[in-house]
């Protein structure tokens, strides 16, 4: 559906105007978990993923999709997220543990909007 709305031809992605992403206690974002089949979708715009965490199965739109638009990450001020914030912005490249690492915009810088109060680490 989002090839035909776009008028996408094959290996296009989307310039989507924002993408607003959260990240999870263990360094997820969208429904892109560590160590799950979403984290290499191919050429997909789009994939469902099967999250044991929650016996759940979750749609989301691709890193790669993300990557196309205009990524803006807003993770809550959660102490408990602290750690998995500090490891996505100043550890070492892991995205199969660290899935937020995978936003890297292709154009433009992802934005990232963190509450000023102090995490400890």
């Amino acid at each position: 559906m989002l090839r035909a709305y776009f008028q996408l031809k094959d290996g296009e992605y989307p310039r989507l105007d924002l993408v607003l992403l959260g990240m999870g206690e263990e360094g997820h974002t969208l429904s892109l978990f560590p160590g799950t089949k979403a984290l290499h979708p191919g050429a997909r715009i789009v994939v469902h993923n099967w999250v044991g965490k929650f016996y759940t199965e979750r749609i989301t739109i691709t890193a790669e999709t993300a990557n196309h638009g205009q990524p803006r990450n807003v993770p809550d001020h959660s102490r408990d997220k602290a750690p998995a914030l500090k490891a996505v912005l100043e550890g070492p490249y892991e995205p199969e543990q660290l899935p937020t690492q995978l936003i890297q915009p292709k154009s433009g810088n992802a934005l990232w909007l963190i509450d000023a109060k102090p995490l400890k680490c």
